[in-house]
């Protein structure tokens, strides 16, 4: 679950909307400080389901191989 990460610059006015340059900036700041979160997260959780899916096998692995060889 990979997505293309590409920078948010809100192209309003900042008359209309009353928000500063300065202010425009801060908030693409922190959004962009949440995206790397996100994908650190994502990461985690890409590197957890394949811990957890490689230790179910082996435990598979590990209870159904004496009846294997029993049935050998």
């Amino acid at each position: 679950m990979s997505h293309q990460r590409t920078t948010f610059t809100p192209s309003f006015a900042p008359l209309r909307l009353g928000v500063r340059h300065s202010e425009r900036h801060r908030i693409v700041t922190k959004v962009d400080k949440l995206m790397d979160i996100c994908d650190q997260l994502e990461a985690q959780l890409t590197t957890t389901q394949t811990d957890s899916r490689r230790l179910l096998e082996a435990v598979l692995h590990e209870a159904l191989a004496p009846a294997i060889g029993q049935a050998a």
